[in-house]
C-alpha cells in the first residue's frame, strides 16, 4: 500500500527499526533516517510494547486502539466499530488516545464523536483545548542514557562558528513575507556570521546537513511556513541551536509538555509584525546577546530539553517524549 501512495518514493525504508527508519552510521549511536510524518507508527511500536499495557480492557486507564479489524477503514467505519466498543460507550471516548503524525484538513477530527478523546498531534489547532501537540519525530533517536550523555558531551564541545542560521524555503516571490525579510536581513550582514540552507534541493532532509549547519550556530531562525509549527524547530533543539521565534503558535502554544513555561530559558523571541514594518533587524537584536546568556540558554537546552524531545526505541527505559507524553495522559 506504501508503494501505491507515492510510486517514485520508497517509504518502506523508513519502517525499519520500529518505524525510526535506517541508522545513520557516520553520526553515532542513537541516530536514524527518520521520516517527518513517522509520528503515528513510532508511537505505535512503543505502545505495543509499553511497560503498563494490559490485555484485559478491564483494567485499562487509557485506550489507545489497535485492531486489524479496521486498519485500512475509512474514518467513519473506524467511528462505527468504536461506537459498538464497551471501553468507548462508557466514556464517550474520554479516556481514548489517538495519535495523529501529519497535520491536515481532516473532517475525521471534525466528526462529533472526536470532541472528547485526547488528540496528540505534531500540531495543534489553537481553538482546540483538547488537542495536544507533541514533538516531531527527528533524526535522533538515543537507546540508552549514554547514548544522550555522549551527544550532550558532543554539542557543549562544539565550536559555534555563526551567530544565525536558517533551514527552510525562501519565497523570493513573496518580498514583504517574513521569510524573504529574514534573509535580506541575514545576507545584508558579513557572511560568516549567517549561513542559508535551502530546503527546495532536498537539504533539509538531509540528517548531516542539518545537523552540521545547527551544531555551528548558535541561534537558528524559526519563522512560520506554511504552517506555524516546524520539524526544525526539534531539529535545532536537539543539537543546541536557539530557536528564535517570530510567532507563538511556532511552539509556545503546541507543546506544554515538553517546553518549559518559561520560554526565555530556551528561546528568544521576535515579533513577526516588528520584522515586517522594519522596527527590528533580527541579527542585530541577537547580536546583542551577550556570550554568557547564550551559554546559559544553550545548556539549559541541552541538559534540561532535549531528553524529554526525543522518541527512544522500545527498549529505552529513560523519560523520553512518547513516556512523558503516556504519563500525563493517564492522569
Amino acid at each position: 500500500m506504501c508503494g501505491d501512495i507515492m510510486p517514485w518514493t520508497d517509504f518502506f525504508k523508513y519502517f525499519n527499526n520500529e518505524a525510526l527508519g535506517e541508522p545513520i552510521a557516520n553520526l553515532g549511536n542513537g541516530w536514524y533516517h527518520a521520516h517527518q510524518y513517522s509520528l503515528e507508527t513510532i508511537f505505535h511500536s512503543r505502545i505495543l510494547r509499553h511497560p503498563c499495557r494490559v490485555y484485559d480492557e478491564n483494567e485499562a486507564m487509557l485506550f489507545y486502539n489497535v485492531s486489524d479489524d479496521v486498519k485500512y477503514t475509512s474514518a467513519l467505519d473506524l467511528m462505527k466499530w468504536l461506537e459498538y466498543r464497551e471501553p468507548w460507550v462508557q466514556n464517550s471516548g474520554i479516556d481514548h488516545v489517538f495519535v495523529i503524525g501529519k497535520f491536515s484538513c481532516t473532517r475525521f477530527l471534525e466528526l462529533e464523536q472526536m470532541k472528547n478523546p485526547v488528540k496528540l498531534m505534531i500540531e495543534r489547532q489553537p481553538w482546540e483545548v483538547i488537542d495536544i501537540g507533541i514533538p516531531h519525530p527527528t533524526f535522533f533517536h538515543p537507546h540508552s542514557d549514554d547514548d544522550i550523555v555522549a551527544w550532550q558531551q558532543k554539542i557543549i564541545g562544539t565550536t559555534r562558528k555563526r551567530l544565525v542560521s536558517f533551514a527552510g524555503a525562501a519565497r523570493p516571490d513573496q518580498p514583504h513575507c517574513i521569510r524573504s525579510i529574514l534573509l535580506n536581513q541575514s545576507t545584508s550582514t558579513i557572511s560568516d556570521n549567517c549561513q542559508f540552507l535551502g530546503c527546495k534541493s532536498g537539504g533539509c532532509d538531509q540528517p548531516e546537513s542539518v545537523t552540521k549547519l545547527s551544531l555551528e550556530s548558535e541561534f537558528c531562525l524559526q519563522p512560520p511556513g506554511d504552517s506555524p509549527a516546524r520539524k526544525s524547530v526539534f531539529d535545532k533543539l536537539i543539537s543546541g541551536c536557539i530557536p528564535v521565534f517570530f510567532y507563538p503558535f511556532t511552539a509556545y502554544d503546541q507543546y506544554p509538555w515538553q517546553l518549559p513555561e518559561d520560554h526565555g530559558k530556551d528561546s528568544e523571541f521576535i515579533d513577526q509584525e516588528e520584522v515586517r514594518q522594519m522596527k527590528v533587524n533580527a541579527v542585530e537584536r541577537l547580536s546583542s546577546i551577550s556570550a554568557r546568556e547564550r551559554e546559559d540558554m544553550r545548556r539549559y537546552v541541552v541538559y534540561e530539553v532535549l531528553p524529554e524531545l526525543v522518541y527512544g526505541d522500545s527498549s529505552s527505559r529513560f523519560e523520553d517524549a512518547i513516556s512523558i507524553t503516556m504519563n500525563t495522559c493517564s492522569r
